[in-house]
């Protein structure tokens, strides 16, 4: 993450740890109270810098927004986690416990959906771009004829060459289906792609979807297989 993203999600955090106190508060007691006003002014400056050292400690600001997947965002909810349980031990020390513990449990989940959110939408949007017709507008746009291609094999070789293609909208391809003699496979829909059938429908698929170039996808075929699907 570049200086100015991690500057942009650092503000972005502060924000989203101040709302989701306020909102939490407001949840709880239908209204904020004079009491309440006096207690957020004075505890969100203390508690925000704490957030963000724990968010910056669990790696937070250190991510690939691009490659946002599943331990990033087990990362995101451990370090939301830490940070509300600090909230609740402090608060616990001074003796209101039994008065906020409600309120902490609404600030964790709001805050957790709200940095959460602000993890994962980036790599949604740039995942829409990558699916078609986003993809087949953006390559008509940059004036790149799509070449359309086929792959062979819909197993992790294939899925990894085709989501490789689907992110790299630079790539002038356009992966028209994939080809699986796996039966259970069949009619399956990988990143908006499908699965067309068996290598015996190869030469079928070829001219029905115009095919300029075919890749074949699997690493364990031998070489007698690999003769066969040539």
């Amino acid at each position: 993450m570049t200086p100015v993203r991690k500057i942009f999600f650092i503000l972005t955090d502060i924000i989203c740890i101040a709302f989701a106190l306020v909102a939490a508060i407001w949840l709880k007691f239908d209204k904020l109270q004079p009491q309440h006003v006096q207690y957020l002014l004075f505890i969100i400056p203390i508690l925000t810098p704490v957030g963000l050292a724990c968010f910056w400690f669990m790696g937070l600001y250190n991510r690939t927004l691009r490659f946002t997947s599943l331990p990033d965002m087990v990362a995101v909810f451990t370090a939301v986690t830490t940070y509300s349980m600090l909230k609740m031990s402090s608060i616990y020390f001074t003796g209101s416990f039994a008065n906020f513990s409600a309120v902490f449990v609404i600030d964790w989940m709001i805050s957790l959906l709200l940095i959460g959110s602000s993890r994962i939408a980036p790599r949604l949007a740039l995942s829409m771009l990558e699916a078609s017709p986003f993809r087949g507008w953006l390559l008509h746009k940059a004036s790149q004829k799509a070449k359309r291609v086929l792959i062979i094999g819909a197993g992790q070789a294939g899925e990894s060459i085709l989501r490789e293609i689907r992110r790299n909208v630079n790539l002038p391809i356009q992966v028209v289906g994939l080809i699986d003699d796996s039966l259970k496979k069949h009619n399956q829909i990988i990143h908006g792609v499908q699965v067309l059938g068996g290598s015996d429908q190869i030469a079928n698929e070829v001219k029905e979807h115009s095919v300029d170039e075919i890749i074949i996808a699997i690493p364990s075929a031998s070489g007698q297989e690999l003769r066969r699907i040539i």
